[in-house]
């Protein structure tokens, strides 16, 4: 039997649509879990372990420490004072390594305040007064208080600070 070549292409259109067919009703048909209370909690939970990881780390190993906490991902930004301070992870990291610890090699950094809002299992925002005394590389102490906030997403390294302003 043989078959030509127009039978074939009709064939062949007939079985894509199945295929496609199929597929849209198998995706459409995917329930997503609800977002639930138990969820924004553990969320919350997550978020503040988190911060207080932050604080810790930077109040120990200096400012350097803030780079285990940037999410590394495409999209990264760091605003400051009203002006964009940082378009990527790249140029954070830079600017901490090549100039931050130099000027500022010890930081405490402690929280209060803390706001919360979890907008998904993997996505939250965050709000928090923050006191910082920075320790200057001449000795000199410096007090800045202010308030920080950040969107913070779950990575494949954990939870991570996707920007900060």
């Amino acid at each position: 039997m043989e078959i030509k070549f127009p039978q074939a292409l009709t064939a062949f259109r007939y079985l894509f649509l199945c295929f496609l067919t199929i597929g849209i009703l198998v995706s459409c048909n995917r329930r997503h879990r609800p977002f639930t209370a138990s969820d924004r909690n553990a969320v919350k939970d997550n978020i503040l372990r988190l911060t207080a990881d932050v604080a810790r780390d930077v109040s120990a190993k200096g400012p350097v420490a803030w780079l285990d906490y940037f999410d590394d991902a495409s999209g990264f930004f760091m605003a400051t004072d009203g002006r964009l301070a940082f378009l990527g992870y790249p140029a954070a990291k830079k600017f901490i390594l090549d100039t931050i610890v130099k000027s500022i090699p010890s930081i405490s950094l402690h929280w209060s305040n803390q706001q919360i809002d979890p907008l998904s299992r993997r996505m939250a925002t965050v709000g928090a007064d923050y006191q910082e005394t920075l320790t200057m590389a001449d000795r000199k102490t410096v007090a800045v208080e202010g308030y920080f906030t950040a969107t913070a997403c779950l990575t494949h390294q954990g939870w991570k600070l996707h920007n900060l302003h």
